[in-house]
């Protein structure tokens, strides 16, 4: 007799959602990715990458020949329905591409500065937003944990909690400091003094960038980046002592429904992912549990 690959025969009516916001390259994507590997061993998990819809935009725009400078014919390009469709064709065929493929097509550094400016173009932001509404009510039936990986998305998760599609059950902050960021970014972790002018250089170099974008996410006017306030603060570093320790803090978890993550430290992602995870899983079952 096969043993069931899901928990459940079928979708849970009501998915649970966990929306994952933070700074710029400070591991929120790499959390999404393990979380996932690590629930779809009991569940049916959807991932969504909101920024990767500015990104989609972008590759659109640059394949072509768009004049992506112009602010008034980006507005006409993203509001053009044949083009929101194209995006929702590109999104569900990234899923099904090689790694190396997906971050050629959508992560070369033009593809990056293009999405820059379709982001400060407010009529792109509403148009996302529809297509993430879409996105999600279209998981429902099909999947029992939805993600959201994104900046500012805790406010569209709780709509969508609010509007019966979903159960938000966890909003989670990644907080890092931009030099550790730009340290893992070019694996350079060696003192400053050991480092050669050219890896200087280049560590300086991606600190600045990174401390541009989380500015420059924090100033926007349109869904600016913020700090979740009366989140519960896991500290990753810290052994957790006991059993009992572990179920009060994902008791506190589960009742703040806020997490904050501080990856601010020279370890790698990995190292920081399971304290994070067997956390989340735990406030997963305590939902599954009512």
């Amino acid at each position: 007799m096969n043993t069931p690959r899901y928990r459940y025969p079928e979708p849970l009516t009501t998915p649970k959602l966990i929306t994952i916001q933070g700074q710029a390259r400070g591991g929120k994507g790499s959390l999404a990715r393990a979380l996932q590997t690590s629930l779809e061993q009991d569940f049916r998990v959807y991932t969504i990458d909101q920024g990767l819809k500015f990104r989609v935009f972008a590759r659109m725009a640059i394949d072509q020949g768009f004049d992506y400078e112009n602010t008034d014919a980006i507005q006409d390009f993203v509001l053009n329905a044949d083009h929101q469709a194209e995006v929702v064709e590109r999104l569900l065929a990234g899923a099904n591409m090689p790694d190396d493929e997906f971050k050629d097509t959508y992560y070369q550094h033009k593809v990056s500065n293009v999405s820059g400016m379709f982001g400060k173009v407010s009529a792109t932001h509403d148009v996302v937003i529809d297509l993430l509404f879409k996105e999600v009510q279209a998981a429902v039936g099909l999947y029992d944990v939805i993600m959201i990986d994104g900046r500012a998305m805790q406010k569209y998760g709780d709509r969508l909690a609010a509007d019966g599609v979903v159960d938000h059950i966890l909003a989670i902050d990644v907080v890092c400091e931009p030099l550790v960021a730009a340290r893992r970014v070019t694996q350079l972790f060696a003192p400053v003094e050991e480092l050669s002018n050219e890896d200087l250089i280049r560590l300086i170099y991606t600190t600045e960038d990174i401390s541009r974008r989380n500015s420059s996410d924090a100033r926007r006017k349109r869904d600016p980046s913020v700090f979740l306030h009366e989140a519960f603060e896991l500290d990753v570093l810290r052994p957790i002592e006991s059993d009992e320790q572990f179920d009060k803090m994902s008791a506190k978890a589960a009742e703040v429904g806020v997490l904050s993550i501080d990856n601010s430290f020279t370890r790698t992602l990995e190292q920081f992912t399971e304290p994070s995870i067997r956390l989340i899983r735990s406030v997963i079952e305590r939902s599954l549990a009512i």
